[in-house]
């Protein structure tokens, strides 16, 4: 998810890229508030995809960043704002990785993470996007394997052991 985004009202959408869109998020993050914009890219897919609404939280005392949490960073080498998956921790920062991608980022200092994902929408529904408990396993999975092949895999597997037939079949 790179950091352009639509800005969405009742009524319409606007689109803020780049540093305009990171000078906002940082100001409404440090007001407390939450902020809800349109997620662009594939590399949280199938969890967060291209269109997807997402709600940004700031992270306080109560919500800490930990294996699994979803989180928009501050990418070091190109300044960009980026939203993936904590898969680890490090003396130096976090390790952060989308789910559909090979390689984690490099080390990402904490002082990059700017808001925790606390909620991701699909044509106006709430979607599944592995934020609860389940976002440990997520991680591990992430952190080890690109998760959307390992997902088909996995599904594939299951629907055979259950006998579903699609209607390719």
């Amino acid at each position: 998810m790179r950091d352009s985004c639509y800005l969405m009202r009742e009524d319409s959408e606007k689109e803020i890229s780049g540093e305009d869109f990171i000078c906002l998020l940082h100001a409404v993050l440090e007001k407390g508030v939450s902020l809800k914009f349109k997620a662009k890219g594939f590399s949280m897919t199938p969890f967060i995809k291209g269109g997807d609404v997402i709600t940004l939280a700031p992270f306080g005392r109560a919500d800490y960043l930990s294996l699994g949490s979803v989180v928009a960073f501050i990418k070091p080498e190109t300044k960009h704002l980026v939203v993936h998956r904590i898969v680890g921790r490090t003396d130096n920062g976090f390790i952060i990785k989308g789910d559909n991608v090979k390689e984690p980022h490099d080390i990402v200092p904490g002082t990059n993470v700017l808001g925790l994902v606390k909620k991701v929408e699909r044509n106006g529904r709430q979607a599944y996007a592995a934020l609860g408990p389940e976002k440990r396993v997520q991680a591990f999975l992430s952190r080890n394997t690109n998760l959307l092949p390992t997902m088909v895999t996995a599904w594939r597997q299951i629907r055979n052991l259950l006998g579903i037939k699609t209607k390719y079949e």
